[in-house]
């Protein structure tokens, strides 16, 4: 499952169910990039979906099934992989734009 699939699914599990533009709100996502993979992920059996009556066109709303809460376990540790390495890394670039916002160092001359 990729991090957006992953932050998609968890999205409408925090505050489901959802519609396609609610994700899109949610994200400041594109249709291209959300539909199609709302989709897959119903293909999946991740989430499912329910047409609600709601003026002529009625809506759809996601909601996450049993599933999608599995994947979305399994996508957590994927991403709190990922933060973790990005927290080790964070030592350095907190000092790297501290030096860059202080200004140019000098080079230290050598013998």
């Amino acid at each position: 499952m990729t991090e957006l699939e992953t932050v998609v699914l968890g999205i409408i599990w925090l505050r489901g169910p959802l519609t396609a533009y609610a994700v899109r709100r949610e994200l400041g996502a594109s249709p291209g990039a959300i539909y199609p993979l709302l989709h897959r992920l119903e293909e999946e059996g991740l989430i499912r979906a329910r047409v609600q009556s709601w003026g002529e066109r009625g809506k759809t709303e996601y909601a996450v099934a049993p599933r999608g809460v599995e994947a979305l376990r399994r996508g957590k540790d994927e991403i709190d992989a990922a933060l973790a390495e990005l927290d080790a890394r964070r030592k350095w670039l907190t000092q790297i734009a501290r030096g860059l916002n202080a200004g140019p160092r000098r080079k230290r001359a050598t013998a």
